[in-house]
């Protein structure tokens, strides 16, 4: 008797890194400063509880969406002098972490305060953010 061994594999994280992923500064200054459409979430700690219903909901929804770390400038890992970077003009238009931004034509024209909400809600709202702000982009 002989017995039969398959394997399958799916790699289901490069679907969800398709349509969300961290970006380096020089690629979240093109939304500031180029002129380029989109999504950028805003976070300080890539631990945050809203990051994975974020990026759930990107891949679901297959809108791109950005996350910026300031504190990770290069995209990958912490910036060795413990300072941040942010896109100019932060202070004036960016208040912080926690933060869902639409850009376009480099102004800041919608923002969802993703830190103020948990669980379902955080979904509900996430959605109506990209449901208002995606049909801008068509």
């Amino acid at each position: 008797m002989s017995t039969l061994i398959t394997a399958c594999s799916t790699n289901e994280s490069s679907s969800i890194e398709s349509f969300f992923k961290q970006v380096d500064f020089e690629n979240v200054k093109t939304y500031f400063n180029d002129g380029k459409e989109g999504f950028i979430l805003l976070a300080t700690d890539n631990d945050e509880y809203y990051i994975p219903t974020v990026k759930k909901i990107a891949n679901e929804k297959n809108v791109q969406i950005i996350m910026y770390n300031p504190y990770q400038p290069n995209g990958k890992s912490d910036n060795e002098d413990g300072q941040s970077i942010w896109p100019e003009p932060s202070e004036d238009d960016i208040p912080g972490g926690g933060f869902l931004y639409y850009l376009k034509d480099n102004k800041v024209v919608g923002e969802l305060e993703v830190n103020r909400f948990e669980n379902s809600q955080l979904t509900i709202e996430v959605q109506n953010f990209l449901n208002l702000h995606k049909k801008e982009s068509y």
